[in-house]
C-alpha cells in the first residue's frame, strides 16, 4: 500500500511540474492541443500536452535569438548584452555545386572574425572544410575518399590553404598520409 501511495504521489508531483495534465481533462480541452510553426506551415496535433519541464531561460527573459530563412535554416543567432545586442554568428548557404555552408563568428573584440565553410556533394557528404586560423592563414580538412556505400575508406591530414579557398571550391586531389579505413560485412570499421 506505502509503494502504491509513494507512486502516486511522485506522478502527480511530475505531472505538476511539468504542466500535464489527466487524460480526462485533456480530452476535454483537444482543441487547443494544437502547435502550429509559421515559418514551415505545418500544423501538429498532439494527443496530450507534452511535459515540458520548466527551465531557468523559461523563469528569465530570454537572452539570444535565432533567425531563420524561408527554408527553415538559421542564418543569424544573436544575444542581449550590457550594450544592446550583439551579432554572435552568421550562416549563409550556398545552393551551387558543390554545396556550402558558411559560418561566421564574430570576436566582438576587432579582431578577425573565425569562418568556416563546409563543402558537401549531392548526397550530403563532406567534401571539405575550410576554417580561418588564429594567424590569418586558413586550415583546410584533409581529403575525404568514400566507397560505394557512401563510407569514408581514406582520410588524408589537413593542411594549409589560400585566403580564396574559403569562398571558392578548389578541387583537392593529392592525400596527404592518408589514414585507411576497413568496415567489417555489417558496416563497423575494424
Amino acid at each position: 500500500m506505502g509503494l502504491k501511495r509513494i507512486l502516486c504521489i511522485t506522478l502527480l508531483s511530475f505531472n505538476l511540474l511539468t504542466g500535464a495534465e489527466s487524460p480526462v481533462s485533456e480530452k476535454l480541452e483537444q482543441s487547443s492541443n494544437v502547435e502550429y510553426n509559421e515559418t514551415i506551415k505545418y500544423k501538429t496535433i498532439l494527443l496530450r500536452k507534452p511535459p515540458y519541464l520548466l527551465t531557468t531561460n523559461q523563469l528569465t527573459p530570454n537572452h539570444s535569438k535565432s533567425e531563420y530563412d524561408g527554408f527553415g535554416r538559421l542564418i543569424r543567432t544573436s544575444s542581449d548584452t550590457d550594450a544592446g545586442t550583439a551579432t554572435t554568428a552568421n550562416y549563409s548557404y550556398d545552393s551551387s555545386f558543390p554545396l556550402s555552408a558558411k559560418t561566421t563568428f564574430t570576436t566582438g573584440t576587432g579582431d578577425p572574425d573565425f569562418a568556416s565553410r563546409t563543402y558537401t556533394d549531392g548526397m550530403g557528404r563532406n567534401i571539405y572544410t575550410v576554417k580561418s586560423a588564429s594567424n590569418g592563414n586558413f586550415a583546410i580538412t584533409g581529403r575525404l575518399v568514400y566507397d560505394g556505400t557512401g563510407k569514408v575508406i581514406r582520410k588524408g591530414q589537413s593542411n594549409w590553404a589560400s585566403s580564396g579557398e574559403i569562398d571558392r571550391f578548389v578541387l583537392h586531389l593529392e592525400e596527404k598520409n592518408p589514414t585507411s579505413f576497413e568496415y567489417d560485412p555489417i558496416g563497423r570499421i575494424k
